[in-house]
């Protein structure tokens, strides 16, 4: 196997069989290399062979400006996180590498970025969370940088997105239900929906989950019923909205809502009635 390209001492690209780029990663793969020289495979650790045209350019460039170590502890963190999540798509090599890379930098220079969806991502996303708390463990240990937990939400909401197919059809679908869900709040609580407040943004974020369990035909867990009763007493004119966004997606052949859906769904609600009447 000939190197094609080199990006750095420890990363090269090559073409396999079927012409097609891979990246190759190794400590010292091309020191003193030059394109056309033969690949020693004794110093290959990994290889790259992203499928979906465009992510292996990206991933090359990437390469090439995030040092190595940071590539290879988030190749780690992959790793372990496909042990339980099966379905990643390969864009999460861009997208977790960039943000731990970033992350591990705010750290070192002392900026912290408090993540304020953190509650909602460890009960809508568990596995997820789990996962960005092992992961915090592993950053720790492989670069010697204690990040914060926040970060185990923002790990969480990478996994979940990468869960996505990536298909436009369905990032279609998913922006049309949103788009009807929003309407239908607008008009049951006659409210003007804030484009640029926290309380808008959360709701949006939850509202392209939902979209995604609900073509992926997921459900979310049966959850507190304590909780649950609280928001349908405390909360009814929310509630009620929630229950029509219910009938509105059961009435397009998507699963019907579980309780926990419709009280997420009826506490995000009351957050957006509550930021319109301030």
């Amino acid at each position: 196997m000939r190197i094609y390209k080199i990006l750095n001492n420890n990363a090269v690209i090559v073409r396999n069989a079927q012409q097609q780029e891979q990246v190759v990663m190794g400590c010292g793969l091309g020191f003193q290399k030059r394109p056309g020289d033969f690949l020693d495979k004794a110093c290959v650790e990994k290889i790259f062979s992203l499928q979906e045209p465009g992510l292996q350019a990206l991933l090359s460039e990437l390469l090439q400006r995030i040092p190595t170590e940071i590539i290879t502890a988030s190749d780690h963190v992959i790793c372990l996180a496909r042990l339980k999540l099966p379905s990643l798509h390969d864009r999460i090599y861009l997208t977790l590498v960039d943000h731990f890379h970033f992350a591990i930098e705010r750290r070192r220079q002392g900026i912290a970025i408090s993540n304020l969806m953190l509650w909602d991502i460890q009960q809508l996303y568990p596995c997820e969370y789990d996962i960005g708390l092992e992961s915090l463990k592993l950053i720790a240990q492989e670069l010697d940088c204690q990040l914060p937990i926040d970060e185990a939400g923002f790990i969480a909401l990478h996994l979940a997105n990468a869960q996505l197919t990536g298909n436009m059809q369905i990032t279609n679908q998913i922006s049309l239900l949103m788009q009807e869900i929003l309407q239908i709040v607008r008009l049951k609580m006659h409210i003007r929906l804030d484009e640029n407040t926290l309380a808008f943004h959360r709701f949006v974020t939850h509202l392209k989950f939902l979209a995604q369990r609900l073509l992926s035909k997921q459900s979310l867990p049966t959850g507190d019923m304590a909780l649950q009763e609280m928001v349908q007493n405390c909360y009814p004119q929310a509630w009620n909205c929630a229950m029509v966004i219910s009938k509105h997606i059961e009435a397009h052949k998507h699963p019907k809502l579980s309780d926990a859906e419709i009280m997420y769904l009826g506490l995000h609600i009351n957050r957006l009635h509550d930021r319109q009447a301030k």
